[in-house]
């Protein structure tokens, strides 16, 4: 399996895609009563981003009244990895998931200016111990473990975000999908260790197509819980009920420190979600290290993950000294014949 390859768009889409956006913008201004406009610094409206990685597509929804509807997409030059969420910090995996963009999100530096930054780890990520910094949506059109635009496309989306910031748009949520989650699709993933978190995506994707409204999204115990959206009420934060299940946030912490460790090295990171977590000697079951520090700190993630070592290596060490004194009893009491 490829652990990191780009799936570039052909330039044959890149420049449709941009022409569509032009388009409808051209007859947007043409129309001042039209009710959908592609984004612009003359378009204030609040916005939601949906992207498909498997389509190599990035699709801007506009409020128009008491609904979204569609203002443009464009083509994703790149993105990096394969199909599935990130894990760990290195794994150079583009995300999957629910994530949103705040003012503070728009992102300029000397490589990357006018780029937004997901706010990867979210509040899911967090509660699962994954490790991640500035994954962007950028310009370039190459990628590390972001998604990569065109440098146009790019100062026409970063325009778009910052004027419904300056509007009054607190939130704008970026809806990140493997692919199209339609049953049809689905089941072309049948046999995928990610396809129950896959199924979770799909409650947000069905709800947004049924509704044309931002879902309201929360996280608990290590899975997405997903509300229709109320045309009263704006996009808020992804919520967080604070628990998680100590024996999954073992699991988590094993697949992430898989996916750190390996680096993008190997054919293994979009296994971890089973194949990668190893059964423990049942005398020496590994219970969850117990969570002392913010895992919002790099500096805590790395102590915890350095605590789930050394938990398991003592399971380990129980189990075989456990397996060998059962076997000297049984061998000391067994019957003479």
């Amino acid at each position: 399996m490829i652990t990191e390859q780009r799936r570039v768009a052909p330039v044959a889409s890149r420049r449709f895609a941009h022409s569509v956006a032009t388009m409808m913008f051209a007859l947007t201004a043409l129309s001042p009563g039209a009710t959908s406009a592609a984004p612009s610094s003359a378009s204030e409206a609040p916005i939601l981003i949906r992207i498909f990685k498997e389509e190599a597509l990035l699709e801007v929804w506009q409020q128009a009244g008491a609904s979204y509807t569609l203002a443009a997409e464009h083509a994703i030059c790149a993105w990096s990895g394969t199909l599935g969420p990130k894990l760990a910090e290195g794994d150079r995996q583009a995300p999957e998931g629910f994530y949103t963009l705040t003012p503070d999100q728009l992102h300029n530096s000397r490589r990357w200016p006018r780029s937004l930054d997901l706010g990867f780890p979210n509040a899911h990520d967090r509660s699962l111990a994954r490790t991640g910094t500035y994954l962007l949506i950028h310009g370039g059109c190459s990628s590390s473990g972001c998604f990569a635009m065109t440098d146009a496309v790019m100062a026409t989306l970063y325009d778009a975000v910052a004027a419904a910031f300056s509007a009054g748009t607190t939130h704008v949520p970026v809806h990140i999908f493997p692919f199209r989650p339609t049953e049809q699709n689905l089941d072309r993933h049948a046999a995928h260790a990610w396809l129950p978190f896959w199924r979770q995506l799909r409650e947000g994707f069905d709800s947004f197509e049924r509704t044309r409204l931002p879902p309201s999204v929360a996280t608990c115990n290590g899975r997405y819980i997903v509300d229709d959206g109320d045309a009263r009420s704006p996009p808020g934060p992804l919520s967080d009920c604070g628990f998680v299940d100590p024996e999954l946030l073992t699991i988590a912490s094993r697949q992430v420190i898989a996916a750190a460790t390996r680096r993008g090295k190997g054919s293994a990171i979009n296994r971890l979600a089973g194949a990668a977590v190893s059964p423990l000697p049942a005398t020496g079951r590994l219970a969850a290290p117990k969570v002392t520090c913010n895992l919002g700190l790099a500096s805590c993630r790395k102590h915890m993950a350095l605590k789930h070592g050394a938990l398991r290596s003592r399971a380990l060490a129980t189990g075989k000294a456990g397996r060998k004194a059962r076997i000297a009893e049984a061998q000391r009491t067994k019957p003479a014949r």
